[in-house]
């Protein structure tokens, strides 16, 4: 496990992650950049990211410009076409794959009310793409064909919603202080609860019912993460035996001495 903590004025690039040798690295269409693409790649590993039709003047064999909408599939099939980018010596694969009608749909009303929130004209080449997934990868065709490529690049998914559960159930969206070292600490200590509390909740899910009992509905992941996080919290905190506040003023009551018809010695020791 490995993080590191910079300032909002830091931009989001790819060598601030550790990557080791051979590994694949999944990225977001927010590091297309050639220089995230050197760093992957002078690390000995190979990149999958998703691209814009126009995020990188793309060449092909012969030096000449590739336009990326002419090479959108009519089936559903995945497509790949080599592909270079300057300043990288090695051939890359763009791999085109067309979405689902509903999908397609919704990524383009997506995009529509994005450039009219924003007070511009949508590009009708935009509004096409947008009913396509477009990856850009250094992994080679031998290894991993375009539908493996497509495969893995839909795992990123899983771990956004994993990121968004532990902002939201994991109370990491917010950092509790800005001193470097105290804020690192708070978040290895916080993702280290995630772990187990992924773990317990994987159980959570899977937990099979008893002998003779019909199959239970299948639990939803989040719910199951919830029930886990207050399992695995009440178990390095006890649980204190007062639930609500109505508990804690009956408490208050109870231990409260009588009402006492002379000062206390504590308050005469006080000067006027």
């Amino acid at each position: 496990m490995d993080l590191k903590l910079t300032s909002a004025a830091v931009a989001e690039r790819v060598e601030h992650t550790r990557i080791d040798a051979g590994r694949v690295v999944v990225m977001d269409r927010g590091y297309a950049r050639v220089r995230d693409f050197q760093a992957v790649l002078e690390a000995g590993s190979d990149f999958i990211t998703r691209v814009g039709w126009r995020a990188l003047r793309l060449q092909d064999g012969a030096g000449q410009p590739v336009d990326v909408i002419k090479l959108l599939p009519e089936d559903d099939a995945p497509h790949d076409h080599d592909v270079w980018v300057k300043s990288i010596a090695q051939p890359l694969r763009l791999v085109i794959q067309r979405l689902p009608v509903e999908k397609a749909e919704r990524a383009r009303r997506k995009r529509a009310r994005k450039a009219s929130k924003s007070g511009a004209r949508l590009d009708p080449r935009t509004a096409q793409a947008s009913g396509y997934v477009t990856l850009l990868t250094s992994m080679p065709r031998a290894r991993e064909p375009a539908g493996a490529v497509t495969a893995c690049y839909r795992n990123r998914w899983q771990v956004e919603i994993g990121f968004k559960r532990m902002k939201t159930l994991g109370g990491i969206g917010k950092l509790p202080s800005a001193e470097p070292r105290l804020a690192r600490t708070w978040l290895l200590a916080h993702l280290i609860a995630v772990v187990l509390t992924d773990d317990l909740a994987n159980e959570i899910v899977g937990f099979p019912p008893r002998s003779g009992e019909p199959p239970p509905v299948p639990a939803l992941l989040w719910a199951a993460w919830q029930k886990a996080r207050e399992i695995l919290k009440w178990a390095i905190l006890p649980k204190p035996k007062f639930a609500t506040r109505a508990d804690l003023k009956r408490f208050r009551r109870r231990r409260a001495e009588a009402p006492r018809t002379r000062r206390l010695q504590a308050c005469l020791l006080r000067p006027p």
